[in-house]
């Protein structure tokens, strides 16, 4: 094994999730614990399997993974796949995010192997760090090679900066993730109470998503989200934040907003979504796409981001209950909701 392919099979080692080490050919060298772990089979029978299969690829129900390693070597870059079907030996399918790493060498014109990583969303800022690593010491090997380092070392910076934005956005619609958004909202509320200042929140909840992915796909209900991500982006300002909280659930921060105005934009996101062309976003699709949408203010329904999120979410149950597509905010001091009608 050549001394680079030694050094990723000590990072596939030290992996948190899940990761197997391939040849330029795509069998298997090594895998780590955690593969071994989420499999639920002991180190040999794993070893066996890989060693009798075409492609350690068919182990998780997705051979289709061939051609982006395939891709991976052929372009030496890394390729990230979100929300791919991942099959267990019990029987039971989860969702991952994979990724395919090259394994490189300076002088070589070919990648020398790849990296397979099956991880969650936590797993990008593990995966920074073994870059760093890498970099630091590919450096010190290297020195008689700078000019072929240097060039190496920007392709690995570029990696670095998306591995940086994915650790901070929701990998399928571009929105912020949940830690992301939590950050930017708690430090919005920290202006907001020294300088009293009024904030906005709003919990946006596609309505009936799970009949379209039932009906039509996953893949449908993915062009569902990212569009209305984008109408969503489109009917705020610039200063606005719209975060994806998990499935079809999205959070939107509205920072220096009069009161009298939540209703206004709620609806305005409302309508945005209603007009999402769903025919041209599923050619097999009818009627249309709706949102209901819950509001709360910072500080009439809490001083904590905690108290805002639940006070939305109480208007959000109360549009859902009265017929949804529609906006709701929740009274100050106690359970009730106003309501603002759809208009059709």
């Amino acid at each position: 094994m050549s001394s680079y392919l030694e050094l990723a099979a000590s990072i596939v080692a030290g992996l948190g999730d899940g990761a197997l080490l391939l040849d330029r050919n795509l069998k298997c060298v090594t895998e780590n614990r955690a593969a071994i772990e989420i499999l639920g089979v002991r180190a040999r029978v794993l070893e066996a399997k890989l060693a009798a299969a075409d492609s350690p690829f068919e182990l998780f129900g997705n051979p289709d993974a061939a051609k982006f390693a395939a891709q991976c070597l052929e372009e030496k870059r890394m390729i990230s796949l979100h929300e791919v079907p991942f099959a267990l030996p019990d029987g039971t399918t989860e969702t991952a995010i994979v990724t395919f790493i090259p394994v490189l060498h300076p002088e070589s014109k070919h990648g020398l192997g790849l990296i397979y990583v099956f991880r969650d969303v936590e797993a990008e800022n593990r995966l920074q760090k073994q870059y760093t690593d890498l970099l630091a010491r590919e450096r010190a090997r290297a020195v008689e090679l700078e000019n072929v380092v240097a060039e190496r070392t920007k392709e690995l910076m570029i990696a670095l900066q998306e591995v940086t934005r994915l650790a901070r956005v929701d990998p399928l619609t571009g929105a912020l993730n949940r830690r992301a958004f939590t950050e930017v909202a708690q430090e919005s509320l920290l202006i907001a109470e020294r300088y009293q200042r009024t904030l906005g929140l709003l919990i946006c909840d596609l309505d009936h998503f799970k009949t379209v992915n039932d009906t039509y796909g996953h893949q449908a209900g993915d062009a569902v989200l990212v569009a209305a991500v984008g109408a969503l982006t489109r009917s705020l300002r610039r200063t606005d934040k719209v975060g994806r909280f998990g499935g079809e659930e999205f959070v939107i921060l509205l920072s220096e907003t009069a009161p009298q105005r939540i209703f206004e934009i709620g609806d305005r996101c409302r309508q945005a979504i209603e007009a999402l062309a769903l025919p041209e976003l599923i050619p097999r699709a009818t009627g249309r796409q709706t949102a209901s949408i819950g509001c709360a203010l910072y500080p009439e329904h809490g001083s904590s981001l905690d108290q805002i999120l639940s006070a939305a979410d109480r208007a959000l149950y109360g549009a859902k209950q009265r017929g949804r597509n529609r906006v709701e905010m929740c009274v100050p001091g106690s359970r009730e909701v106003a309501t603002k009608e759809r208009r059709d």
